[in-house]
């Protein structure tokens, strides 16, 4: 039987952020910054690679180092450092726009193109005491050498004012593909937990928004209004897409352990209208799989799409993240030991805590365990809709101190179902995972 595809695709101790993906040849390669679990600062592990076959996306690849951490791009031979065209090193000079998060594109015509921007002004212990501009979004072009722009950067895409797009203003995470003859230029607004995309016919101006792509929040402005409605702890977002074997896909990243600092690379199918717009894709379990996952067999409880508390979700982008949500269900991983399975798992389920997975094609479901550990007595109740408008089933679960399992009889129409998982009690439950039973 083929290996089923999670999301995250990546492995479990794995924390790959700002997920560029690119085909070549028939290779799937997916480039990104690296996070390390339990870091108190973004992407401070050396920058890797993985790759996986087009026709199999649950077969990944550790393709080693691509950049370590301890190269500095400020370096004194300029190797590496971007020239504006009067040949002065961008960044160092009053005026110049801080370049963050770059993109490039290089078109059928040859010419190549360079995206990037922020919107927030940085301190100057940052910028090396220069006062850099902040503006937004900006295209330059790129000489053959691909350090040397041949244009002053252009402003596309304001941070405020006239030209923005309203209510999804650009913040940073720029990404540029060309589809179809089109320019589609992806980016983080300023609420930061969305992708959002705009639309051109040229690759230096007149886009026009185009809608959402994904939220980590699962946020639909059209059906929940505002964060307070998101199914999924929220932060910072950044991506790009990709078209795989004839069907594209979104890729993103989702936050876990209560920080923004140990981020996982995650994806999810969009579809591209014959007009050219884009739907925003939900989140789900599944995303590269090609379909919904079996309904039977063993799952981890960290490929959860969806995760909140009694008290709904929140952002970690915040002051003092790990006391805010202190009471709050959150991701984590086991210790990494010398020839032990580093485990990624659901920590601190308090009474009302709910995981959402989706989807799963079940037949004939009557069972369902979990591997969970608690040291007081409760229930995990499961339903297949987030508001538990039916009970599926209902799992009693005695105390202990170390993970065990345990099995409930569940009561399912056959189909595609989305699965909840809600913890009741009156301590603090680890949710490590859970087997699809069958009947006969």
């Amino acid at each position: 039987m083929k290996k089923q595809c999670l999301n995250p695709f990546l492995p479990a101790n794995e924390y790959v952020p700002d997920p560029e993906p690119h085909v070549f040849g028939d290779r799937v390669y997916v480039y990104g910054s690296h996070d390390r679990f339990g870091a108190p600062m973004f992407c401070v592990n050396d920058y890797v690679c993985w790759s996986a076959p087009a026709d199999n996306l649950a077969d990944w690849r550790y393709e080693g180092v691509i950049y370590r951490k301890k190269q500095d791009p400020k370096n004194r031979a300029g190797l590496l450092l971007l020239f504006a065209p009067d040949g002065h090193i961008w960044g160092t000079k009053k005026g110049d726009s801080f370049a963050f998060d770059p993109a490039v594109l290089t078109d059928d015509d040859g010419r190549i193109w360079l995206y990037s921007g922020f919107a927030t002004e940085l301190p100057a212990i940052v910028t090396g005491g220069k006062k850099l501009t902040y503006a937004g979004g900006e295209v330059a072009e790129l000489s053959a050498d691909m350090k040397t722009l041949k244009s002053e950067p252009k402003l596309l895409f304001p941070q405020k004012g006239k030209g923005s797009f309203q209510n999804h203003e650009f913040f940073e995470a720029s990404s540029i593909r060309k589809i179809n003859g089109r320019y589609y230029f992806v980016y983080s607004s300023r609420h930061n937990h969305e992708l959002c995309y705009a639309i051109s016919d040229a690759p230096d101006g007149d886009f026009r928004f185009g809608g959402i792509l994904v939220s980590n929040g699962d946020i639909f402005p059209e059906t929940v209004q505002g964060e307070k409605g998101a199914r999924n702890y929220i932060g910072n977002n950044h991506g790009g897409m990709c078209c795989i074997q004839g069907q594209w896909y979104i890729f993103y990243h989702r936050h876990t352990n209560r920080s923004s600092y140990s981020r996982q690379a995650c994806a999810q199918p969009l579809a591209i209208e014959a007009d050219g717009t884009i739907g925003q894709a939900e989140l789900t379990s599944c995303g590269l799989n090609g379909g919904p996952l079996l309904g039977r067999g063993w799952y981890e409880a960290r490929i959860c799409c969806h995760l909140w508390s009694r008290e709904g979700t929140g952002r970690y982008d915040c002051r003092f993240p790990k006391i805010r949500f202190r009471k709050h269900p959150f991701l984590t991983q086991s210790r990494s030991k010398p020839g032990k399975k580093v485990w990624q798992y659901i920590k601190n389920m308090r009474d009302g805590s709910t995981a959402g997975y989706k989807y799963f094609r079940t037949e004939n479901l009557k069972a369902v365990e979990v591997e969970v550990r608690t040291r007081t007595a409760g229930k995990m109740e499961i339903s297949d809709t987030p508001e538990f408008e039916r009970t599926a089933g209902v799992i009693e679960i005695k105390p202990s101190g170390k993970f065990e399992r345990y099995r409930g009889k569940v009561s399912l129409e056959d189909g595609v179902r989305a699965l909840y998982f809600r913890y009741r009690g009156s301590g603090a439950c680890d949710f490590r995972a859970f087997r699809l039973i069958p009947g006969p």
